[in-house]
């Protein structure tokens, strides 16, 4: 007798589908929890290469030059370079922004003389969520 009271019974494929799909979503929250990516900014610069050594000179600001420190990891074609700090000048203002010119040491390259190359600065390592808060965040929040 079927009537508009009765119960009637979960199709086995819906429970075996929202079981995996709840086992997916657990999988992803432990996965971009465990696993963190590089941030950092790419920066462009220099490249000179004397008698001794080879140099990258570029501009940073001044609140990049306050926080950078020995931690950070210079990438220079994809490869991590040594993070060695030649030189730094004095702030130069330019357009009410305050720049400072840094030179880096690094080893020998197969750059052209005086050529524009870009290299990357790690900052640190974050997980997707950090990521993702500081976006929402927005604002001041992303310098």
């Amino acid at each position: 007798m079927d009537n508009r009271f009765s119960l009637k019974k979960i199709n086995p494929q819906i429970k075996f589908l929202s079981f995996l799909s709840f086992g997916f979503l657990l999988f992803l929250l432990c996965f971009f929890s465990k696993f963190s990516f590089k941030s950092g900014l790419t920066y462009e610069g220099v490249y000179s290469c004397g008698k001794k050594e080879c140099t990258i000179t570029s501009y940073f600001l001044v609140s990049d030059i306050l926080k950078m420190n020995d931690t950070q990891k210079f990438f220079l074609n994809k490869q991590e370079q040594d993070f060695k700090v030649s030189k730094i000048y004095d702030a130069e203002i330019i357009n009410n922004v305050a720049f400072q010119k840094v030179v880096f040491i690094i080893p020998k390259q197969d750059f052209y003389e005086n050529q524009t190359v870009s290299f990357f600065i790690q900052k640190d390592e974050k997980n997707i969520w950090q990521i993702l808060w500081e976006n929402l965040k927005g604002g001041d929040a992303l310098s």
